[in-house]
């Protein structure tokens, strides 16, 4: 009688064993499309945050916004925010997209791959501010914009969200060719040198 309740027993816990296992792989692949349903949605809300900071910067291009220079030291103080945009979205609802802008001076570095680290001997990669024919190249007086498009999250129930990062010289933008350079975050581990 003792071997068959052990066996019944042992019965079970192999059963719940076995359930808990398809449980794990059921919510494994259930994370997994969560997953690919939020890659999508991602997608949406950066081409949102991209094209914000797009329709910015060609408003200060064309001369419709004019950004001041900023005096102060407190950079806050010289920054523009234009107009919040709300755009429809299916996966999201509404999608809310906040941009600034503000004119700032760009320091244009070279970097050296695989450099040596003069204090610890190591391989890095150095950004060092360039040069031409010997003489740093000054500063360029620039725009530098900077975006943000949030939504709901259809899973979480909290916040989701993508930024942009981009500036445009006013050299360019006296030339007729004004280029909008993105930039990524994080910008570097670059060991910056003088």
């Amino acid at each position: 009688m003792r071997q068959k309740g052990f066996a019944t027993i042992l019965g079970l816990c192999l059963i719940l064993v076995v359930a808990l296992v398809v449980r794990g792989i059921e919510e494994t692949e259930r994370n997994h499309t969560y997953e690919t349903t939020d890659a999508g949605a991602e997608f949406e809300l950066q081409n949102a945050a991209d094209g914000a900071l797009v329709a910015a910067a060609g408003k200060v291009i064309s001369g419709e916004v004019e950004l001041p220079r900023n005096e102060e030291q407190i950079r806050i103080n010289g920054q523009h925010e234009f107009p919040v945009k709300k755009i429809n979205s299916k996966k999201f609802g509404e999608i809310t997209v906040r941009t600034w802008g503000e004119r700032v001076e760009i320091h244009q570095y070279r970097v050296e791959y695989n450099a040596e680290d003069e204090d610890t001997g190591t391989k890095t990669n150095v950004a060092k501010k360039s040069t031409y024919n010997k003489k740093l190249i000054p500063p360029a007086q620039s725009y530098l914009f900077f975006s943000v498009a949030t939504a709901d999250s259809p899973h979480t129930g909290g916040k989701i969200y993508r930024r942009a990062f981009a500036y445009v010289t006013e050299k360019n933008i006296a030339d007729g060719k004004p280029t909008i350079y993105f930039m990524e975050f994080p910008q570097s581990d670059y060991k910056f040198a003088e």
